[in-house]
């Protein structure tokens, strides 16, 4: 009986290593893939999918602008941040808000092809003992 759990759970780890690890919570994931749902329906002509190695190269554009959105690039970007008030809402609502704020209208901007993956990243620091600044870059590209 334990030979067989100790074989489950070494297989259980080597299938979990094979595949793509993405550190950004599973609830933002959803919040950023939902938002993208909104603007170009799954069903629709164009769709765009979260991936986790664009999450990791928004992370470095959110750091060093214009690192992958240069001009002439295959990347698009979008940008946005917004001061909010520091309180128990959830990380997920922050960027909810902001998304729906501050990106809507340069997402709806751009002209995409299908299909296309992007990723997210997202920036919350304090601007005071009151007051948390979220900045989100979200980056974009044809998933040949």
């Amino acid at each position: 009986m334990m030979y067989a759990l100790a074989v489950l759970l070494l297989i259980a780890v080597n299938v979990q290593g094979q595949r793509e690890e993405c550190t950004l919570a599973p609830e933002l994931v959803k919040v950023y893939q939902d938002f993208h749902n909104e603007r170009f329906r799954p069903d629709g002509y164009v769709t765009v999918t979260f991936r986790p190695d664009m999450y990791e190269k928004a992370k470095e554009e959110l750091n060093e602008p214009g690192k992958y959105s240069s001009e002439g690039s295959m990347y698009k970007v979008t940008r946005g941040s917004r001061v909010l008030p520091k309180n128990n809402n959830p990380i997920e609502k922050k960027v909810d808000r902001v998304l729906r704020s501050k990106l809507l209208r340069a997402v709806a901007q751009l002209k995409f092809h299908h299909p296309m993956k992007f990723g997210c990243a997202g920036n919350l620091t304090d601007v005071n003992e009151r007051r948390q600044n979220l900045e989100i870059t979200c980056l974009y590209t044809r998933d040949v």
